[in-house]
């Protein structure tokens, strides 16, 4: 039994609306989806906005890192996460990252409301 392209397109959608993960699960989705918009992040900042628990965020980190996907590096006591460059695919991943996230409007909301610089001294909440 053979697929159309339209049957996988659909049933590609309906895994987007669901909230299942198309790279995995939902976690690894979200943060992939994430680090595109981002370039950048900390684990504790993905568990954020991807709304899951930060040793869930660090295990989808492992895993992807050992995939090639994404490349982590040192910065002081934290650890840096984004899209390896160096993957194959990279630079069509991150279209398509970024294009699926047009779909989930959710995410794309917590991914604006994140703070990216310093809070200026003595300014309110």
């Amino acid at each position: 039994m053979t697929e159309t392209l339209g049957q996988i397109a659909s049933r590609f959608k309906k895994s987007l609306t669901r909230g299942s993960g198309v790279f995995g699960n939902a976690t690894r989705t979200s943060i992939l989806l994430s680090l595109a918009a981002l370039g950048e992040s900390y684990p504790r900042e993905l568990s954020r906005v991807a709304e899951v628990s930060l040793s869930s965020v660090q295990q989808a980190i492992d895993r992807l890192e050992a995939d090639g996907i994404v490349a982590t590096a040192p910065r002081g006591t934290h650890r840096v996460v984004r899209l390896n460059p160096r993957f194959y695919g990279a630079a069509e991943l991150r279209t398509l990252l970024l294009k699926l996230l047009q779909g989930q409007s959710q995410l794309a909301d917590r991914l604006k409301s994140i703070r990216r610089r310093p809070r200026k001294r003595g300014k309110p909440l």
